[in-house]
């Protein structure tokens, strides 16, 4: 099936959010010029959503992949890339598993299973299965406070358990995206748009979208959801050259 515009115009304005956010860490971190509101629930709040919309958009490309392993290795190789350079020259902003390490591990697991599961009820467990581990990482059962039972588990201080989800205390990272709660986000959008696809209703009305956007600015998102990568990769030294340079 042709991929849907709309869905590469919503990713464009993902990444337009995920700059602005990054702006205001290194202005509030790196350049060491507090603020406020960055530490209330509304920026964090802002930031779940944004990450939120990166992985599950991730997760319903996945539909549209032809080689999702190749794809899924060249990510966790520009994952490896960021650890190294940050490890290098701003250790103080080390990424160990950020966002695109997660991405190429989550292609590879869910593209794997997809070859033999194809069941749309999967994603009514993906869903699940957030709703129980989203809190492990503060200790329980549960999500965003509601809290369903005390996790039980006193894990190892290594770097294992810091990537599945449940971190010690000798690891941080400036982005950090485990594979519990967020791989269950990437197999929502991965088995619940492969059964939308499957409902010819639900294509009539995506198609339906899809012609109705032809704006200058849903075109500017749509062209900027389709290099997300590259923009990635080089948005963070062009912002801290900007701070550099103006602040």
């Amino acid at each position: 099936m042709k991929r849907l515009r709309f869905i590469d115009a919503y990713r464009g304005f993902a990444l337009i959010n995920m700059i602005a956010y990054h702006w205001f860490y290194d202005y509030d971190n790196i350049f060491a010029m507090p603020l406020e509101w960055f530490m209330g629930t509304a920026a964090y709040i802002w930031q779940q959503w944004i990450v939120f919309s990166f992985i599950f958009i991730s997760g319903t490309v996945l539909n549209y992949a032809k080689h999702p392993q190749l794809r899924g290795g060249f990510l966790c190789f520009c994952g490896g890339i960021l650890t190294f350079c940050t490890y290098f020259f701003v250790p103080q902003e080390l990424i160990i598993f950020g966002i695109l390490s997660f991405l190429g591990v989550a292609m590879f697991l869910t593209s794997a299973l997809m070859k033999y599961v194809t069941s749309s009820i999967i994603a009514f467990f993906c869903l699940l299965g957030f709703l129980l581990t989203e809190g492990w990482h503060n200790g329980y059962w549960g999500f965003y406070g509601v809290y369903f039972a005390e996790l039980k588990i006193i894990p190892p201080d290594n770097l294992l358990f810091f990537i599945l989800g449940i971190p010690g205390t000798s690891y941080h990272s400036a982005d950090y995206v485990p594979i519990f709660p967020w791989i269950f986000i990437f197999g929502l959008g991965a088995f619940g748009w492969s059964w939308v696809q499957r409902r010819e209703k639900f294509q009539i009305v995506l198609k339906s979208i899809d012609f109705k956007r032809q704006s200058s600015c849903y075109n500017a998102l749509e062209l900027l959801g389709r290099h997300t990568l590259i923009i990635y990769l080089l948005h963070q030294p062009m912002l801290y050259f900007i701070g550099k340079t103006f602040l």
